[in-house]
């Protein structure tokens, strides 16, 4: 979303509960004074949560469907604020417009829709739509001396004890911007990283942000990373990340992302395999089969089921290499799908090579043998070659 002010604030991904205020019910005389009284709850929120991470409050003001036309405002906030956030804002106004309240259905926040940022919080500190409208103009001097400003590492996720390696935190910083029930979070994330998302030796396992994204299935960060970095690059075994997608076969629908990896079908890693061998591999797996929706998936995009690897061996020699003795048929679908593609495939190759065909005005189709091919038998293809000869 392009926000038409600060792109500092925080806007929930999925669709959230909110608080209503209906204007109708608030006495003339305290009208002015709503807004004031959210200011300082604001305040005082960021008073009280020191360690409060980026956060944003949303305002929206729909006409309300009521005889008198009146509206109402709409109130919802961002994933980092906790879930009784609302109920507290709530208790806090009901003071004054207890009649006014209400919790209502989950609403998508859309600035396009109307919704606008009415308090964010930052650095231990509160500002105010002005201030989100003017981020760079605005106060900049440092939060009060109470107030503990959270860390660059508490950014994503919470400090834990246990010590992490720098290749570690870079992961797990990774996996909670994507993981962030906010949308600006990874976009913040791939921008102050951008410098090492390539980086297979900066990230656990040596599997760079596109490796783990496309195993897990997730299309927006795939989408999001191919921005930064090249659907080729390579982890630290020279996989590519469809390669790695393959090997690791997890449970998600995997079609949209190898649409948008399929520049790599046929790139091979440094043994010589592709994607495809490794969807179809039998072994290594606990019931011995290879992923058959994957598979099909990859053989759709146009994987070549005839490719063969250092050791001569194609995706159908994967799916029937080490199979358990106990189960011989376990990897049956696999290898009976790839047995019939690579009929297929070979069959149109041969006669590609042997044959040319012609179709007539009848829609009827002739098949006239090259020089030195052996002509076909059968009805259909007699008359054809008789045709030809006369």
């Amino acid at each position: 979303m392009n926000h038409p002010y600060s792109p500092i604030v925080r806007t929930p991904k999925a669709p959230v509960a909110y608080l209503a205020i209906d204007v109708h019910l608030i006495p003339e005389n305290l009208h002015a004074n709503l807004f004031r009284w959210i200011n300082t709850f604001a305040e005082q929120w960021a008073h009280e949560h020191a360690q409060q991470l980026p956060a944003t409050l949303w305002m929206k003001a729909p006409w309300n469907q009521s005889p008198e036309s009146d509206f109402e405002f709409h109130f919802a906030c961002s994933s980092k604020l906790p879930p009784n956030f609302l109920n507290e804002l709530a208790d806090h106004l009901s003071q004054w417009i207890d009649k006014a309240l209400r919790f209502s259905t989950r609403a998508l926040v859309d600035a396009n829709d109307g919704w606008a940022p009415l308090s964010h919080w930052q650095d231990g500190r509160a500002w105010d739509s002005n201030d989100l409208n003017n981020w760079q103009a605005r106060d900049q001097s440092h939060a009060r001396p109470d107030v503990l400003v959270p860390s660059a590492e508490s950014s994503y996720f919470a400090q834990a004890t246990k010590s992490y390696s720098a290749e570690e935190i870079n992961t797990r910083a990774f996996k909670a911007a994507c993981e962030s029930g906010d949308k600006e979070d990874l976009d913040e994330y791939l921008l102050a990283n951008r410098h090492i998302l390539s980086d297979h030796s900066a990230y656990a396992k040596g599997h760079t942000p596109l490796h783990l994204a496309a195993a897990a299935g997730d299309l927006d960060t795939v989408e999001a990373l191919l921005g930064y970095v090249s659907p080729d690059v390579l982890s630290k075994r020279h996989q590519t990340p469809l390669i790695h997608l393959a090997d690791v076969r997890g449970k998600h629908s995997h079609a949209e992302i190898i649409s948008r990896l399929r520049s790599t079908l046929h790139i091979r890693d440094s043994e010589g395999r592709s994607a495809l061998m490794y969807a179809a591999r039998g072994a290594f797996v606990t019931s011995r089969r290879g992923h058959i929706t994957l598979v099909k998936a990859l053989v759709n995009a146009g994987a070549d089921v005839t490719e063969t690897d250092q050791d001569g061996r194609t995706a159908l020699g994967w799916a029937k290499k080490d199979l358990a003795p106990a189960k011989p048929q376990a990897n049956a679908e696999v290898i009976e799908y790839l047995e019939r593609q690579m009929y297929e495939v070979e069959l149109v190759r041969f006669f590609r090579a042997n044959y040319q065909h012609h179709f007539d005005t009848k829609g009827v189709m002739h098949i006239v043998p090259r020089d030195g091919a052996l002509k076909p038998s059968g009805c259909q293809t007699a008359r054809s070659f008789a045709s030809s000869e006369q």
